[in-house]
């Protein structure tokens, strides 16, 4: 992979830089598989967020698919699973104080 060194260049030559179009299929391809992410692309080549976005809706097979891509964090959903098996633990724990008063 290129070091960010190679890259490093005043704002007027960062300017008058073009990438391919095959490039910018490229990048965008591994963002839809989550191998980087736009801030981290956007810094990598000292391109604005706002043109990885342009990248993304022009090139998207998501977008041009109509579909959404719903992120959702493994944390999240760990959450809501340990907040379920406190539920169930509470009412399991419920249900046999009411089995043995009943006795």
């Amino acid at each position: 992979m290129a070091k960010r060194e190679q890259f490093k260049q005043t704002r007027q030559e960062r300017q008058n830089r073009y990438f391919s179009e095959a490039f910018k299929k490229a990048k965008v391809e591994d963002i839809e598989k989550g191998l980087v992410g736009i801030l981290e692309l956007a810094r990598e080549y000292e391109v604005t967020r706002s043109a990885v976005y342009k990248w993304i809706y022009k090139y998207s097979r998501m977008r041009k698919k109509k579909e959404k891509v719903v992120v959702e964090n493994d944390s999240d959903t760990r959450k809501l699973q340990l907040m379920k098996e406190k539920v169930n633990i509470y009412i399991t724990s419920k249900q046999k104080k009411v089995n043995t008063i009943q006795a």
